[in-house]
């Protein structure tokens, strides 16, 4: 029995889906499954990692310089969970107020790449994906829940989660 914040009690029905033995085989299941829909182009670049350049440049990122970065992302059924492209949001229907809450993240490069995880607070996979673009390249990145928000998740995106993101780097506005 469970009580609501009011006294009253709640009653429900809960059923076991899938026994999954071990998590972390299962994620990686499930990236493989969704690199053969598709994506067949993409492999691992490390356990878990997996990274494909969608357009390709030879502009190389400089040491110690700041860039914009447009994203979006999935979960690995296709849904989008977040983005800060306007239309994207608007189209997938989580679009929140104005275009002002849509600006360009910054991404600071370094040629080091523990200065890469200490200066940019974004999840590893993420920073891991910036860190082998160069400027002006589109890449389709995904990756298991630890390189992403792991056992706990974060607000809408649950524990044990894999992550896709389309990432677009270039020049700082």
């Amino acid at each position: 029995t469970i009580y609501d914040s009011d006294g009253s009690t709640k009653i429900y029905d809960i059923y076991v889906r899938k026994v999954v033995p071990d998590i972390k085989k299962y994620e990686i299941d499930q990236l493989e499954e969704y690199s053969k829909k598709g994506l067949s182009k993409i492999d691992s670049l490390s356990y878990g990692f997996y990274f494909y350049r969608n357009k390709i440049s030879t502009d190389t990122l400089a040491n110690e310089t700041s860039y914009s970065v447009r994203y979006v992302g999935r979960y690995l059924d296709g849904k989008v969970f977040d983005t800060n492209i306007p239309d994207t949001a608007k189209r997938h229907r989580i679009y929140t107020g104005s275009d002002e809450n849509y600006e360009p993240l910054t991404f600071k490069y370094s040629n080091d790449w523990n200065t890469v995880l200490e200066k940019n607070s974004f999840v590893k996979g993420f920073n891991k994906a910036l860190f082998n673009m160069k400027l002006g390249e589109r890449a389709t990145t995904f990756f298991w829940s630890e390189l992403g928000y792991g056992t706990e998740g974060k607000d809408k995106i649950p524990g044990y989660t894999p992550l896709c993101f389309e990432l677009y780097i270039y020049e700082l506005e």
